[in-house]
């Protein structure tokens, strides 16, 4: 994805929560080390990116892995926020206004992420902030909105002969591999794999037979070569329909597999893809306006960092 693209992406589609780590407090000596055009950007407010990146990462990452993800920002962070500034600044020379009542709206939701009004205003002065500094920053947001929708969004067009010719000329992406129903059951141990084993060759239906010898059945589907853990794939593709495995070991439990029902592999017709290729081809045109936009704006700027 072009750089211009992630920049848009972190800057612009965040949250509404991104305004409480990214205001500047008026009384902060911060250090500054970019101007862009007339106005500065400064050392507090990329410490403030930064952290609040972290904070966002430690919901789905370890330790280990947002520490890789932060080196990688923070080598083109100062850029995504001089973009982000040069959105801002065009916004104000094309006089774009946004309702106050838009604003109330999304500071509200905002609000709503909290527990209550209290704990929303200890965050705030924890991050030495008040009301006025969250509506000034949400107003921001709502004025990129805005100048994308103008600049880019609104001159979007997919004409049909595109979705064709783009579905014509990658016609294997729409190829679905073999999929296949299953069931399974899981073991702790090898001896219990192979006695339920010899219980469940007279049963065919493992749902019956889950209640008769207190198994529990899990069912799960899977396209072949794509979707499945490797040792499942290998063993669930190699049995033909109503077929039993042997225990497999997968980490350190013992697995039964019973294939169902197996779809065949096909072409996927126009019909079928035609939403897909035009959600490709607009996020493609969209990819493309943004960087022509970043990239114009760039050129007219004075930018100087230190």
């Amino acid at each position: 994805m072009p750089k211009s693209i992630r920049i848009f992406i972190i800057s612009v589609i965040l949250p509404t929560t991104y305004c409480l780590l990214s205001t500047v407090p008026a009384f902060a000596a911060d250090k500054i080390i970019a101007i862009v055009n007339n106005e500065a950007i400064t050392q507090k407010e990329l410490d403030d990116f930064l952290n609040f990146t972290r904070m966002r990462l430690n919901e789905n990452y370890d330790k280990i892995k947002i520490e890789e993800k932060m080196d990688s920002i923070k080598k083109d962070l100062l850029d995504r926020l001089i973009e982000d500034r040069l959105l801002v600044q065009e916004d104000k020379k094309e006089e774009i206004k946004i309702d106050p009542q838009r604003i109330k709206d999304k500071i509200n939701d905002t609000i709503k992420q909290y527990n209550n009004q209290a704990e929303y205003e200890i965050a705030l002065r924890q991050q030495g902030l008040v009301q006025a500094d969250i509506e000034t920053k949400v107003k921001e947001q709502l004025l990129m909105f805005a100048l994308i929708e103008s600049k880019v969004r609104s001159k979007i067009i997919i004409e049909p002969e595109e979705v064709t010719d783009f579905y014509y000329k990658n016609i294997e992406e729409f190829k679905l591999s073999e999929q296949r129903e299953f069931e399974y059951i899981v073991f702790s141990d090898e001896s219990s794999a192979i006695e339920a084993i010899d219980k469940l060759k007279t049963e065919s239906d493992w749902s019956e037979a889950a209640d008769k010898y207190s198994f529990k059945v899990n069912k799960h589907s899977g396209r072949k070569n794509s979707e499945l853990r490797k040792e499942i794939d290998e063993v669930v593709f190699n049995l033909k329909a109503g077929a039993v495995s042997a225990p497999v070991k997968i980490d350190d439990s013992f697995y039964i597999f019973k294939v169902g029902n197996i779809t065949l592999y096909r072409q996927q017709s126009l019909f079928e893809v035609q939403d897909r290729v035009y959600r490709i081809l607009w996020e493609r045109k969209m990819q493309e306006g943004m960087v022509k936009l970043i990239d114009d704006l760039r050129k007219k700027a004075y930018i100087k960092i230190f």
